[in-house]
């Protein structure tokens, strides 16, 4: 967005200072460490396109041949169970493998990141992306798409991976090699907590607003 703005108004981009968005972060000593017997992989949002459930769905079959021992819940509104019937019909034999939870309140969210061993949000596009935030803040790896601001949040091979937009494959690939390589999976996590307590405390990003408005201030005095 800074990049398009600086390219209309033809201005510098270091004219513009970027302040994310925050999150309050979860007491670090109290997230715990739960080892599943299954490997529990979340998808939180809404059962739309832009979100990239589709091809999501489409991928289970795939990664379950790869990692049976993957469970996927999936979380968010479900317009008359459409995505699900239309699952299960063409997928009746995953019944025990795939769970659509239908919407959930904050408190039950928190407690599905609490749980899971890795998040999946392939939307097609976000302007930032504050549910891989959360997740990364429960120390959980988080699978995205390289698309839109999500980038920004979550730094590809460090704090999870970046699928291409829209592509079934690459996305399966994603889900299977953090699936497959638990050690790999534990570091993504430690470094995703690392990453979001670093820049995206919600405490820091307000002292940095507070900053900028009281270097402003002081510029316009002069």
């Amino acid at each position: 967005h800074r990049g398009v703005v600086c390219q209309k108004l033809q201005i510098e981009e270091q004219s513009i200072k970027i302040i994310p968005h925050g999150i309050n972060i979860p007491n670090f000593n109290e997230t715990k460490e739960i080892d599943n017997k299954d490997l529990q992989l979340l998808f939180v949002g809404r059962f739309d396109k832009r979100k990239g459930v589709d091809f999501l769905l489409r991928s289970i079959p795939y990664v379950l041949k790869s990692c049976p021992q993957v469970k996927f819940n999936l979380v968010g509104k479900d317009p008359e169970n459409g995505y699900e019937k239309n699952f299960f019909l063409s997928n009746p034999h995953l019944r025990d493998c795939v769970f659509f939870h239908g919407f959930m309140s904050n408190e039950e969210v928190i407690r599905q990141y609490e749980r899971c061993d890795l998040l999946v949000a392939p939307s097609l596009y976000e302007s930032f992306g504050q549910i891989y935030l959360e997740a990364m803040s429960y120390g959980k790896p988080v699978i995205g798409c390289n698309a839109g601001g999500i980038p920004e949040v979550v730094e590809d091979g460090v704090s999870g991976l970046l699928a291409k937009p829209g592509c079934m494959d690459s996305l399966t690939d994603k889900i299977i090699k953090i699936c497959s390589h638990k050690n790999y999976r534990k570091l993504l996590g430690k470094q995703a907590q690392e990453r979001v307590k670093k820049l995206f405390d919600i405490k820091n990003v307000g002292d940095d607003t507070l900053e900028l408005y009281e270097q402003m201030l002081a510029n316009k005095k002069k």
